[in-house]
């Protein structure tokens, strides 16, 4: 009777374990990309590219030095967010519809995912020169990826 009761514990509880949290889809979500790579490169990643990019800085004039940083908690909070955004936009580059097997595609868009991490970490720190120095990796990637796939205008 005992090995009755597991035998149909065991029929009720293994289905419901592929039901679970964290639980493994047998099939790939449907996914349905909407817009083009350059469509998000200007309405997504422009604007939070600016924003991580304007958070910090220097600036030297006719009054004198000044250090550019987020004022206070929620400003430094919503530096972080436009990283943290910035490296999801990364994952959409990587759609095969927008990559379509472009190799040096994929390692710029997974730089854009581990630079702009970076990124959110120093937002987080509240560390400004390491949020500098991320931004500057995020614009390295940004620019060597805009000379290999945007060709010049031509005047």
């Amino acid at each position: 009777m005992n090995t009755m009761r597991i035998l149909l514990l065991g029929l009720v509880v293994l289905p419901l374990a592929g039901c679970a949290p964290g639980a493994q889809p047998t099939e790939a979500p449907p996914f349905k990309p909407v817009a083009s790579g350059l469509d998000i490169m200007e309405s997504l990643i422009g604007h939070m590219a600016t924003d991580v990019f304007a958070s910090v800085g220097t600036i030297i004039d006719e009054k004198g030095t000044r250090e550019i940083v987020p004022e206070n908690d929620e400003a430094w909070a919503e530096v972080q967010f436009a990283a943290m955004g910035l490296a999801e936009t990364g994952n959409l580059l990587m759609f095969p519809s927008r990559a379509k097997g472009q190799e040096d595609w994929l390692m710029f868009s997974q730089q854009l995912v581990d630079r702009s991490v970076v990124a959110a970490k120093a937002a987080e720190a509240k560390d400004a020169a390491a949020l500098l120095d991320a931004g500057g990796q995020i614009y390295e990637t940004c620019t060597a990826c805009h000379m290999k796939y945007i060709p010049p205008d031509p005047q």
